[in-house]
């Protein structure tokens, strides 16, 4: 399946432990540490539906360079 057949989900209707593939705004993005010392990267990720929380638990290192602000 092409991207361009796949239909954008709306972050207003993206749920609590959605896994989503998509293109949004990224207002911000910071790495934290989980209380074992994990890494994950945390976003607040844009449409205009609105924002929604979202984090990345595996591989936050290796990813987080893929996201930038604004």
């Amino acid at each position: 399946m092409s991207p361009d057949s796949i239909s954008h989900i709306w972050v207003k209707d993206i749920k609590d432990s959605d896994q989503v593939r998509g293109q949004y705004l990224v207002k911000s993005k910071r790495m934290g540490s989980t209380k074992k010392g994990d890494p994950f990267l945390s976003l607040t990720l844009a449409d205009r539906s609105g924002e929604i929380e979202a984090r990345v638990w595996e591989r936050a290192n290796t990813l987080s360079s893929l996201f930038s602000e604004g």
